[in-house]
């Protein structure tokens, strides 16, 4: 087998993204975008996972979004202190993914030329882009590596189903392990992306129906079997999360009570070292519930930060 040899469409798109990552990094360190409630949330994540042994299934307050980046963002503050920048960093290495996947992408659908294009508009991008991609608030990270992974999974799959994937010498046709081992990873990926924001489900579903009509002659035990017990497991945390978590009045879930969806706060002991009691950071988790749904205004931000100030200090 040749090895590959990247050619100077691969270097420069190399050097696109390692400039596109440099250029994030030196924003998030300057402190641009300000900090959001939705951040001190996964930040309060990420401090329990890191420091308290938590292990949250999905996002605090909110069924519909995964807990990937809290983990991202522990494993950051285990290596370099918890701050807002070391959360952000996490969010370095999902766009690096995402940036990578679309040029491979466009690579396998067009051109390396167009590919590299591409990259080009992605790493400069517009300032709401920028905006979401430097924000750990979970969701928009999360949806671009999974889907843009999922996406080139899958073109890669329909644009070689013709070929001979097939076991030599074998009494019936079989597909070959690693033609298997693609599907298992398709399974889990778009496991991974339902679990990761439940927005990511029209992709499953769009590039499921692509390996339907241009795979259906590969769609047979076992790669079927594969595909659908990765699926499981990439979404067994959602899973197992409305099973096992009951409604509360505190719900906060776009399927409020329609399948059972619910939230239920962990309970951990106040920090020692901080610089406040238990009853007001009680007080203040109040008055960021209260203020919840009024749009970004001081108001809304106080609790989160209240809560992530404390922690973030006690652990500093």
């Amino acid at each position: 087998m040749s090895r590959y040899k990247p050619d100077r469409y691969d270097l420069c798109a190399g050097a696109i993204i390692l400039l596109a990552v440099i250029l994030r990094f030196a924003m998030i360190s300057l402190g641009w975008p300000a900090s959001y409630n939705d951040e001190g949330t996964l930040g309060l994540m990420a401090l329990h996972i890191a420091y308290q042994g938590a292990h949250p299934l999905l996002y605090y307050g909110q069924d519909y979004l995964g807990s990937t980046e809290a983990y991202l963002g522990a494993l950051a503050f285990h290596l370099f202190g918890p701050s807002t920048l070391t959360l952000r960093l996490s969010l370095l290495l999902l766009f690096s993914g995402f940036l990578f996947w679309i040029y491979r992408l466009a690579t396998l659908l067009y051109s390396k030329p167009l590919a590299v294009f591409t990259l080009l508009v992605l790493a400069v991008s517009s300032p709401d882009i920028l905006f979401r991609e430097l924000m750990a608030t979970g969701g928009a990270p999360d949806y671009l590596f999974f889907t843009g992974l999922l996406m080139l999974i899958t073109a890669w799959l329909v644009l070689t189903a013709g070929q001979a994937h097939k076991v030599p010498g074998a009494m019936k046709p079989r597909l070959a392990w690693p033609r298997l081992l693609v599907y298992a990873l398709w399974g889990l990926v778009a496991g991974l992306a339902i679990w990761s924001y439940l927005l990511c489900i029209p992709f499953v579903l769009g590039t499921a129906i692509l390996l339907v009509i241009f795979c259906r002659h590969e769609l047979r035990l076992p790669a079927l079997v594969l595909l659908i017990v990765f699926l499981l497991v990439g979404t067994s945390p959602q899973i197992i999360y409305k099973i096992t978590v009951p409604v509360s009045t505190r719900e906060n879930s776009i399927f409020a009570g329609a399948f059972g969806g619910g939230y239920r706060q962990p309970s951990y002991p106040t920090p020692q070292g901080a610089n406040h009691s238990r009853d007001d950071l009680a007080q203040a988790d109040r008055a960021d519930t209260r203020s919840a749904g009024r749009g970004d205004d001081p108001g809304e931000r106080s609790g989160h930060d209240y809560w992530y100030r404390a922690l973030s200090n006690s652990f500093g």
